[in-house]
């Protein structure tokens, strides 16, 4: 499963390495306790942005197959997740740490630490002391109303994709979410780089190929 990710970073990567654009876009839909999602972070997302963070803008939205009802007051919402209240919980100290934590880079290690913990619900204090913050100010919003209306908005953004979000853990890589891609992805890295940018890179594709290869390989020698 490593190999997915990987694979789309090391085709996508290369315009960057080259200095002729911005980083990959990572954009992850998931559930707090679902296990193919803290799968996907322990194997995956985690250990690659550990390697190969540099060249990824990683953005993650906690929220997944949950129902919402608004109180009839107007202040806050009630929620049904698919694996219980306390993965709505767990939604919610992930989408109060977006809030409070501005550094990207710190709420990235916040929610990292969320995600690849034995039980994500249940470590909101130890990972909130892990990247510098007050555990009261997460916990604080995650058992409040500003946590429902956070996790509302984490509501929103999933229901303004296109293609909508079908399963967990939903992958986008610069804004666009292929499950050919995904496949491809599980063959060996290398065959991956080059039979895509083949499709990308016609013009030019033989010397693209070699530098795309040579890429490829340095993230495969990474995971073996």
């Amino acid at each position: 499963m490593i190999f997915t990710i990987l694979g789309l970073i090391a085709l996508s990567s290369f315009p960057f390495i080259q200095g002729q654009a911005d980083p990959v876009k990572v954009t992850v839909f998931y559930e707090s306790l679902c296990p193919y999602s803290r799968e996907f972070f322990v194997d995956q997302l985690a250990p690659t942005y550990e390697q190969v963070g540099e060249i990824m803008l990683v953005e993650t939205y906690a929220y997944g197959f949950e129902t919402e009802i608004a109180r009839p007051s107007g202040d806050g919402y009630t929620f049904s997740c698919q694996h219980g209240s306390d993965e709505c919980y767990g939604n919610k100290l992930i989408a109060c740490g977006q809030k409070y934590l501005t550094d990207h880079e710190v709420f990235l290690d916040f929610n990292f630490c969320i995600m690849t913990s034995d039980y994500p619900p249940s470590y909101g204090v130890q990972c909130s002391n892990q990247v510098g913050v007050s555990p009261d100010t997460i916990i604080g919003c995650a058992n409040s109303t500003e946590g429902e209306n956070l996790l509302h908005d984490v509501g929103v953004v999933q229901g303004q994709q296109d293609p909508e979000v079908n399963y967990v853990p939903w992958v986008i890589i610069n804004d666009v979410h292929s499950t050919i891609t995904e496949d491809e992805a599980r063959a060996k890295l290398e065959i991956f780089g080059v039979s895509h940018l083949r499709r990308r890179t016609a013009s030019s594709g033989a010397t693209l190929e070699k530098e795309v290869t040579k890429i490829a390989s340095l993230l495969f020698d990474v995971i073996k």
